[in-house]
Order: structure tokens, then C-alpha cells, then sequence
């Protein structure tokens, strides 16, 4: 019979992207998850998603290049 190897949660967290609630990342974007839900079935912004069955999920690497991407240089010429 095969030894079952323990499983390397210091290793995973690495490689696996922290997710977020929709009321999470609507919290950090000072929006409701109602506009996140619109967004979404819109397509209206490049707000990528995980789905995960029938739950939804934000990477906190896409939102933070979400914010980056919408941010004004604030320089005008």
C-alpha cells in the first residue's frame, strides 16, 4: 500500500492567489456588490472573476491591478 505524503500548506499558499468575497473586494473598491454583479454580467470593466461553482470570487492581484489601471497620473499638459 502507497504512504500518503502530508500536505505542504506552507508550499501551497505560495502558488495559490488569496481570494475574495464580492463584499470584500466591494469594500475595497467603496462600491456594492450589486454594481460588482452588474459589472460582471455587463462586462462593462476588466474586473476579472473566479467562479467556483455558483460562487463567485475576486484574486486580490486583480484588484489591485484593477485599481491601478483606473488610476488617474493626475498630471495634465
Amino acid at each position: 500500500m502507497p504512504t500518503l505524503r502530508k500536505f505542504d500548506v506552507v508550499g501551497l499558499k505560495h502558488r495559490i492567489p488569496e481570494l475574495l468575497t464580492p463584499a470584500e473586494a466591494a469594500a475595497a473598491l467603496h462600491t456594492t456588490k450589486g454594481v460588482l454583479a452588474v459589472w460582471r454580467s455587463k462586462k462593462r470593466y476588466p474586473l476579472k472573476f473566479v467562479r467556483v461553482g455558483r460562487r463567485i470570487f475576486y484574486r486580490v492581484e486583480d484588484v489591485q491591478a484593477f485599481i491601478e489601471l483606473r488610476t488617474d497620473p493626475g498630471v495634465r499638459l
